[in-house]
């Protein structure tokens, strides 16, 4: 698909595409600044981890840490597709949290609330990005044939 059906397509709303590996399709757009720029934002998407973290740590229960690994994996695989079945998951790591803290203290209850809003943030900062990647490639020729070359754009039908 060359540039300008890409850009008659996705300003008429009429196709959904996507990339292969999320921070390389950043640099490769904007490159270094770009890249330094996701970076910054996904440190205030970890904020709620690492908080609970810190704060467990803090109060001297490292118990409650145990739900850094949950949180963890939420921001690696959250994604722009928000939906009740996707997270599903994170609905249960609150179940859970809201189980144990009645018997292991309250600090398991917030502990169980991150790996959700850990997984919203996440999903919320790759979609604000991947439609600011699609605004800089519907403008950009160059942008849009250097993702097309690297093999990791992908197009319907392709």
């Amino acid at each position: 698909m060359e540039h300008q059906e890409f850009v008659a397509k996705t300003s008429a709303g009429d196709m959904l595409w996507g990339v292969r590996g999320f921070t390389r399709a950043v640099f490769l757009v904007w490159r270094t600044r770009g890249l330094l720029y996701v970076a910054v934002a996904a440190l205030f998407g970890l904020m709620p981890l690492l908080g609970f973290a810190a704060y467990s740590a803090w109060r001297g229960q490292y118990g409650p840490l145990v739900w850094i690994l949950p949180g963890a994996l939420a921001f690696y695989i959250g994604k722009p597709n928000l939906n009740l079945i996707v997270g599903l998951p994170w609905l249960a790591c609150g179940l859970v949290g809201l189980v144990a803290s009645a018997w292991l203290g309250p600090l398991h209850l917030l502990g169980g609330l991150v790996p959700g809003v850990t997984w919203l943030l996440s999903g919320a900062l790759k979609g604000t990005a991947m439609h600011m990647m699609e605004e800089r490639l519907r403008t950009s020729k160059h942008s849009y044939d250097r993702l097309k070359a690297s093999g990791r754009l992908i197009l319907p039908g392709a």
